[in-house]
């Protein structure tokens, strides 16, 4: 039997060094190597196993011998490898795999300089001129990178053993770690989805994979995409099954547990060469990491925002006292009614999509405050969906009471509920229960408005009929990993997975990163999630006190006063009053202008009802109305056209 050579394979080791001077990028090119050459471009290198132990240490000796400069922490960011990708027909040279390296350094002082002849940092944009989006959509673009793309992918060759897919199918597949980079390749002009846009004015978000726009789709938390042999499949890679303990955890014993966990989450969440501080809320959650923090170091920086002490609900005052007893250097910055009007514009065009949450405003505000002294911070998201903080939560918990009322109780209880004046949350949460399929149960319970009222907000034949009560893609395949939890249980997993990055989680991370504010949340470290999720019900919420074992973890380390104190999260409950009162002001214009851009899409008719119903005090539509603003504002900040209905 005659063996088949082996192709030789050459190891390429590439380095991108950026640094920032001036606030502007630069990045590291290397010497040519003999006087008068022009540049090599990136410091490259091949990988010797002779001569190199490891592929790092071969890039950090290139970079070296070609730039005189000593690299200190960088981290793998891309490897090559396909076949065809460099290789003519017929060569027989060796096949190149390509690794490239990146590293973040400082250029203050000379000995972070280039030392070796002709090596230098070069302007960022003097080499990718089409990243440059500092003043306009790259000229470029139009000028000369799209045409060369469409006439490159008109002589398109077909699929082979070195090539999976044509050019065509090739450039048709954008991605991305931001929407806004997908949009500006697409050769048409977005168009808003009909479809996710009846799942935002459900939910105040879209949920993934779905986006406002038609035709692009984000991945979920835990899923990926392939793409091979001409086909694109996603498909979930994290598939943790909570199953419960057996035996079930003791309180005590659970206590200690999560304790020694958060301690563990909040050790790595610290770590950090940049000066790190905490956004305090005044509540439990951001109470206990400061004092957990305290078990790391002391003095930590913390902010906090708030509306000022003529609203009950502010809790400036609150956060400053937690501050004050676990010794934190706090700061604050009070915001008004009119500030967060005008803000409120800038802010939603930061967000690639609209997130209706009311906290963005103040999320927005506190992070820039907090930049100026650190580059990160901790925040305390995430309790509320692992151990039950919502009132929806209570509901959930103990709909199985009442779902064993004879049906002659139950009535008469349901239709009182039905007429009560505004109470919202209750009157979904009562529908909810008669409801017996569990996915869709949960669908209702996040929901802000019924599926068919919402269906009914839009334009004759914008939306399918079909489309408007679906369950989200991608909740399906969540189902079967969900077999093993409780009612309680279910619910939150699906938050876990769902509400908490495609709303909290995104909002946070976009805002603080407009100003250059790095968010870690230690609260939903992965081996956190996953110890909670395999908890009973009656340890998250207990004879009617929500978080419950979160609290007992509190209580250790947190005084009686900041125990009792209510619910309120960066003063959500002020921007909430606002709704609920006259509603006055430039907000309510958008719903009463009939030439709103939202009605490009929605019936005047009905939108304006929502309205009528909550200023009279029938209703409590504050948070779809609140959506409706916010989607106004990101219509006129993207000026998007609507898809139609295929």
């Amino acid at each position: 039997m005659t063996e088949k050579p082996l192709t030789p394979i050459e190891i390429g080791l590439t380095a991108a060094v950026v640094a920032i001077e001036a606030n502007e990028p630069r990045i590291l090119v290397a010497s040519g190597g003999q006087p008068g050459e022009p540049r090599a471009g990136l410091p490259f290198g091949p990988f010797d196993p002779l001569a190199h132990r490891t592929l790092e240490l071969g890039l950090r000796g290139w970079v070296e011998e070609q730039t005189g400069l000593s690299l200190g922490y960088i981290e793998q960011l891309y490897s090559f490898g396909d076949r065809g990708r460099h290789a003519l027909p017929g060569d027989t040279g060796a096949h190149i795999v390509s690794v490239g390296y990146l590293a973040l350094t400082r250029i203050t002082d000379v000995a972070q300089q280039p030392q070796a002849r002709g090596a230098a940092f070069e302007p960022w944009y003097r080499y990718f001129p089409w990243e440059d989006w500092r003043k306009e959509r790259p000229p470029m673009l139009e000028t000369d990178i799209l045409p060369a793309l469409n006439d490159w992918a008109r002589h398109s060759d077909e699929p082979s053993l070195t090539r999976a897919l044509s050019r065509r199918e090739r450039v048709r597949l954008y991605f991305g770690s931001e929407m806004r980079a997908v949009r500006a390749t697409m050769a048409d002009k977005a168009e808003i989805d009909p479809v996710s846009l009846n799942l935002f004015l459900r939910n105040r978000f879209t949920p993934s994979p779905y986006t406002i726009i038609k035709g692009i789709r984000k991945l979920a938390p835990g899923t990926k995409l392939t793409v091979q042999d001409g086909t694109c499949e996603v498909s979930r890679w994290y598939r943790f099954k909570p199953v419960p303990f057996a035996p079930t955890k003791s309180p005590d014993e659970a206590r200690e547990e999560l304790l020694e966990l958060y301690k563990a989450a909040i050790r790595r969440q610290l770590i950090s060469d940049v000066p790190v501080g905490l956004l305090l809320s005044g509540g439990l959650d951001s109470g206990l990491l400061l004092a957990l923090m305290n078990l790391n170091g002391s003095s930590w920086p913390t902010y906090t925002v708030g509306y000022g002490s003529s609203f009950a609900d502010d809790e400036l005052a609150d956060a400053a006292e937690t501050a004050r007893i676990l010794g934190a250097k706090h700061s604050s910055i009070t915001i008004t009614k009119s500030i967060f009007e005008e803000a409120l514009p800038h802010i939603v065009a930061s967000l690639e999509e609209p997130i209706a949450a009311s906290s963005i405003v103040p999320m927005y505000f506190v992070c820039q405050r907090a930049r100026q002294d650190v580059k990160v911070a901790l925040v305390g998201q995430g309790p509320d969906e692992l151990f039950g903080g919502y009132k929806r939560h209570l509901g959930v918990r103990y709909g199985a009471l009442w779902a064993r009322l004879p049906a002659w109780v139950r009535g008469p209880i349901s239709s009182g509920v039905a007429a009560l004046p505004r109470n919202e949350m209750l009157k979904r949460g009562v529908q909810s229960l008669a409801i017996t399929d569990r996915m869709r149960r949960y669908q209702n319970v996040l929901s802000l408005l019924p599926g068919s009222q919402v269906a009914g907000l839009f334009q004759d034949g914008l939306l399918d009929p079909a489309s408007g009560d679906s369950i989200p893609e991608g909740w399906e395949e969540l189902g079967e990993l969900m077999t093993e939890t409780d009612e309680l249980g279910g619910l939150q997993f699906l938050e876990v997975r769902s509400t908490l990055p495609d709303e909290l989680l995104m909002y946070a991370d976009k805002l603080s990163m407009a100003h250059g504010l790095e968010l870690r949340v230690p609260y939903v470290d992965k081996e956190i999630v996953e110890y909670v999720e395999r908890l009973p019900a009656n340890l998250k919420v207990r004879n009617g006190s929500r978080k419950w074992l979160h609290r007992q973890v509190c209580r250790a380390f947190l005084p009686d006063p900041i125990l009792r104190r209510p619910k309120r999260g960066f003063a959500v409950n002020v921007v909430d009053d606002w709704f609920r009162g006259t509603f006055d002001g430039k907000m309510p214009e958008t719903v009463l202008d009939s030439g709103s851009k939202i009605y490009q899409y929605l019936r005047p008719a009905p939108v304006q009802e929502l309205f009528k119903q909550h200023a009279s005090g029938r209703q409590d539509n504050h948070k779809v109305l609140f959506s409706l603003v916010l989607f106004e504002h990101w219509l006129r900040a993207h000026e998007e056209p609507v898809a139609q209905m295929v």
